[in-house]
Order: C-alpha cells, then sequence, then structure tokens
C-alpha cells in the first residue's frame, strides 16, 4: 500500500492496493480485508464474464474500484487477456 510519510494511506481508494506495475502483485485481498473492516470505504466492482476489450476500455474510466476478469469460466486465451489487462491499465485505472 503506497503511504505518504506519516504511514497513513496516500490516496484512500484502491490506488493504494495496486501493483507498481503490471509484473507486480496487487494487495486485492487486503483491499477486501480492509474494507470489511471499515478502514476503507465499500468497493463497487464490475464481474466481466465476457473478456473484451472494447468492453474493458469503456469500463475502465467509470471509477470502478475493481473489474473482475473471468479467464477460467469463459472461453478466453492468454492472449485476450494479455489485450484486455493491457487494455484497462492503458485506461488510467492504473491496476
Amino acid at each position: 500500500m503506497a503511504t505518504a510519510d506519516d504511514g497513513k494511506p496516500k490516496y484512500g481508494d484502491m490506488r493504494d492496493y495496486a501493483g507498481p506495475n503490471l509484473f507486480q502483485p496487487h494487495q486485492a485481498r487486503k483491499a477486501i480485508r480492509d474494507a470489511h473492516e471499515g478502514k476503507i470505504p465499500p468497493m463497487l466492482g464490475y464481474f466481466a464474464a465476457l473478456p473484451s476489450v472494447p468492453v474493458t476500455r469503456w469500463l475502465a474510466p467509470i471509477g470502478y474500484d475493481v473489474v473482475w476478469i473471468d479467464a477460467e469460466h469463459s472461453a478466453c486465451g492468454v492472449e485476450t487477456m494479455t489485450s484486455v489487462r493491457h487494455s484497462d491499465a492503458g485506461s488510467g485505472s492504473g491496476c
């Protein structure tokens, strides 16, 4: 979690739990735990059961705290998942 000099969260939203880049792990479990314990506001998410680059580009700037992209139960290959994830990161979501 990114912190200011006083040790408190830097942004107070999901950006505090994002990995520093696409190759580093995020802290989603900690975010869920902190939301459950009332340390951060409840999270609003979207479950993308049909991964699609255009849909992800449309959803990314809306401001959801999390977009869960289902790669296990859909006909989504590695190429599609990579494209969806990069389009999400390129749309300014940052996580």
